[in-house]
């Protein structure tokens, strides 16, 4: 199934028919899942668009358990094709109709509303699950938090939750937590606060997190930290030729042309 989704659409329908046929599984969880995954891939968005609005109008009986609400995986799943088709409401009206969330479906949704800049939306979901629904947040959770913050620019927000990770979570931000909050600062222009978060990091910053502020420093033209954030990527990814553009440029329109030709 997986493999007919990225090449014809016919070919996944027809393949979920013999699906039915051979197998018998007809609304079994996983085939639909692969089926969802087909249309996306091939562009079937009304395919999708349908597929929720029957997952909308499931009663409560045996075949709504059995087929959607039986493994949360399922919604973990199928929640990304949907959201890739930008039917986020028609997500959204599934999700708010599953009968048990968990951290799971909740990082999910969360993660699907921030891809989309729905940031206001991701805190008031987040506020549900850890206040109305007793649903403790994980490492995931928290990258979709930070995500919706950094894409509309909300600096407090974004701090506030940053801190909330480890002070009353226990969760312990990793290095793709750290991206996203340089992420934030950087396009917010607060450089120089990213550069200090970076260097009180507990563990050692991969390649995204100084490549965060690397091109950060081209739009806010700070050739000074664009030397320091290069000068760890050029270690951690010597391959890496865009990097050596980047801070040529950076350096260029800064007039330092010595740094240049060294």
């Amino acid at each position: 199934m997986s493999a007919a989704a990225s090449h014809f659409l016919l070919a996944a329908a027809a393949a979920h028919a013999v699906s039915i046929l051979v197998g018998g599984f007809d609304r079994h969880r996983f085939v639909e899942n692969s089926l969802i995954g087909a249309y996306v891939a091939c562009g079937g968005g009304s395919c999708t668009q349908a597929w929720c609005d029957e997952a909308c109008h499931l009663g409560s009986g045996d075949r709504r358990e059995v087929w959607f609400w039986e493994e949360h995986i399922c919604w973990v799943g199928v929640g990304g094709y949907v959201f890739k088709c930008g039917l986020i409401d028609e997500a959204h009206k599934v999700f708010d109709g599953m009968q048990e969330k968990n951290v799971y479906t909740y990082s999910s949704m969360i993660a699907g509303l921030a891809s989309h800049g729905r940031a206001s939306e991701v805190i008031a979901l987040f506020k549900e699950m850890v206040s109305r629904e007793n649903v403790e947040p994980n490492h995931v959770t928290f990258i979709g938090v930070l995500t919706a913050c950094s894409h509309a620019g909300l600096v407090g927000e974004g701090r506030y939750y940053f801190a909330q990770m480890k002070d009353k979570y226990g969760v312990l931000p990793s290095a793709d937590h750290y991206a996203c909050m340089v992420d934030l600062l950087d396009r917010s222009g607060l450089v120089d606060e990213a550069l200090d978060l970076v260097r009180s990091m507990t563990m050692k910053p991969h390649g995204g997190v100084w490549g965060e502020l690397l091109g950060a420093c081209r739009f806010h033209g700070k050739s000074e930290i664009a030397k320091v954030a290069a000068e760890h990527l050029f270690k951690l990814v010597p391959e890496g030729i865009e990097n050596y553009v980047l801070l040529s440029n950076i350096l260029t329109s800064a007039g330092k042309w010595d740094g240049v030709k060294g």
